[in-house]
């Protein structure tokens, strides 16, 4: 009798064995793990730390959107969640999207060798802050991160001062001014009044020239009479 108890015991306790280590991937798929930038939250997509452009994940990213790249380092998501800031003035306003491979929602995942999965990309509407990210990954040192980040160009580019830089259509051009407008009219020449003055001036040269030969012509005549 106590051997078939002992019997028993040691069958359920190997049946209770091999439960537990078939259950055990399944304890293993869901883990959770750090967002390891947590402390620099939040984050725009266009700070310098993270922003990658170059990335061709975001080759085809539209000008009105940012880009935002989450890696499992090592390993491989089982699920993602991340929460944005949809107004820089107003905190309260967020919006929080999920995803993972089967269900990826707005997400893309990517797989690297053996690495299925990963990678997770999203895309918002520009000016999006990161507030918050959580993860569910296997193979990882235990966290995940933000690899990279594109900023959408809805906006002017800045000079060098952090003022919009104009546009150079916007400046009117000064208009060319006619010389002609800043002289003085009372020292314009009067080309009108130069050549009357010429005419009445060379009439009066002829009629003083008709008047000679016709006095000449007289004092010829009254001398051939004397004669």
């Amino acid at each position: 009798m106590r051997k078939r108890i002992l019997t028993r015991l040691a069958a359920a306790g190997a049946g209770g064995a091999l439960a537990l280590a078939a259950a055990s991937p399944a304890l293993a798929l869901d883990t959770d793990v750090d967002f390891k930038q947590k402390d620099d939250l939040p984050i725009t997509a266009d700070d310098p730390e993270f922003r990658d452009c170059d990335d061709d994940r975001f080759s085809d990213m539209g000008d009105d959107e940012d880009g935002w790249h989450f890696v499992a380092p090592g390993g491989s998501f089982l699920g993602i969640s991340v929460t944005f800031q949809t107004d820089p003035a107003d905190d309260q306003a967020t919006e929080t999207f999920s995803g993972e491979p089967e269900d990826p929602g707005d997400f893309i995942f990517q797989s690297v060798g053996d690495d299925a999965d990963q990678h997770a990309d999203i895309f918002t509407p520009a000016g999006w802050i990161l507030v918050e990210a959580t993860a569910q990954a296997i193979g990882t040192p235990g966290h995940f991160v933000l690899s990279g980040t594109c900023d959408g160009d809805s906006t002017p580019p800045e000079n060098g001062n952090g003022e919009e830089e104009e546009d150079p259509r916007d400046e009117e051009e000064d208009p060319v001014e006619d010389p002609k407008e800043d002289e003085d009219p009372e020292e314009l020449p009067v080309t009108g009044a130069q050549l009357g003055g010429l005419l009445v001036l060379a009439g009066g040269l002829l009629a003083a020239g008709v008047a000679m030969l016709f006095v000449r012509r007289r004092q010829n005549l009254a001398n051939l009479l004397e004669s």
